[in-house]
């Protein structure tokens, strides 16, 4: 059994716990990555309830966490395929102009979705493109 364990750069603290006293027999193991965990990292295997370190990955050059692997935020403005835009983002939620998922209630006031358009899960909205005015209407 082993404890796995996600440190930053060149440092031996560690940033998360990835799994405690996991069966090292069991060759697979899903992680995800929180939002707030963006920079570079390394991973450290240690057997289960020491400190010893048994394994790492990425292999180190001459230190520990000398070698990292990059965490990023993805931008649901930017990514390609099935989920790419509003529907990248969770179900109350819509992307906005800066690439983020942001909470559905804001979309519709502040009106800045990526493509210019609240998305149905949001309650929809008509989009608006640069040089558009907004129609001539009486108050009533």
């Amino acid at each position: 059994r082993v404890d796995i364990y996600l440190l930053t750069e060149l440092s031996t603290s560690i940033a998360e716990n990835i799994a405690r006293n996991h069966d090292i027999n069991v060759r697979q193991l899903s992680y995800t990555f929180p939002n707030y965990l963006v920079g570079k990292y390394w991973i450290a295997v240690t057997r289960a309830g020491t400190f010893g370190i048994y394994a790492v990955h990425p292999l180190r050059t001459s230190r520990w966490g000398d070698n990292t692997f990059e965490v990023t935020t993805a931008r649901c403005d930017n990514v390609s395929g099935v989920l790419s835009g509003h529907s990248f983002c969770a179900p109350d939620e819509y992307c906005d102009r800066y690439g983020e998922c942001f909470d559905c209630a804001f979309c519709a006031s502040a009106l800045d979705a990526f493509d210019g358009y609240c998305p149905t899960k949001c309650g929809g909205s008509i989009g608006y493109v640069l040089g558009d005015r907004i129609p001539n209407v009486t108050e009533a």
